[in-house]
C-alpha cells in the first residue's frame, strides 16, 4: 500500500465492479444511516428513476461527503492514477483522507480500506474493514 499523503506519491484508484449487468450512474442525491447492522448509503439513479442504489458496509466505518470541487483541492489531480470515465466506485490507496484518521483508529482498524464513490456532483469517502455490498432496490422499498 502507498504511504498516505506522501509528498508527490501517486493516489491510485482501483475501479470496483458492482456486479450489475448494466452500468449504474448515481446522481448527487445521497442518504446515510449507521445502526447495529452497519452503514447503509443510498444514491438516487438518474437513468433508473424507480430504483435506488444501496451500498452496505456491515461494520462501523468512517464516512465523509464532499463536493467534487473540494476533493480536487485536497490533493493534486495530476497524482491521481486509475480513474475511469463515468465510473462510480473505487478502492483508493495513498489519498490524504487515509492520513487524516487518528493514529489510534488506524491501529485498531489496520485492515481498513479506503473506498470512494463519485457522482459528478459529490464524492463520498468511506474507511471500512469490509468491502461494500451493492444492491439495486425499488424506490418504494427504500428506507429513506
Amino acid at each position: 500500500m502507498t504511504e498516505p499523503n506522501a509528498s508527490g506519491a501517486p493516489i491510485r484508484f482501483y475501479p470496483i465492479d458492482m456486479g450489475f449487468p448494466e452500468p449504474v450512474q448515481p446522481d448527487g442525491g445521497v442518504a446515510v444511516r449507521c445502526d447495529g447492522q452497519g452503514t447503509f448509503i443510498w444514491f438516487d439513479l438518474w437513468q433508473q428513476p424507480d430504483c435506488i442504489l444501496q451500498i452496505h458496509f456491515p461494520n462501523d466505518c468512517i464516512v465523509r461527503i464532499l463536493d467534487d470541487m473540494a476533493i480536487s483541492t485536497e490533493s493534486e489531480p495530476e497524482r491521481w492514477q486509475g480513474l475511469v470515465a463515468d465510473h462510480f466506485a473505487y478502492r483508493v490507496d495513498g489519498d490524504p483522507f487515509e492520513a487524516q484518521q487518528s493514529e489510534m483508529w488506524r491501529t485498531i482498524n489496520d485492515r481498513a480500506m479506503h473506498y470512494r464513490f463519485h457522482t459528478g456532483e459529490s464524492c463520498l469517502n468511506v474507511k471500512s474493514i469490509n468491502p461494500p455490498r451493492f444492491t439495486l432496490i425499488p424506490k418504494t422499498k427504500a428506507p429513506v
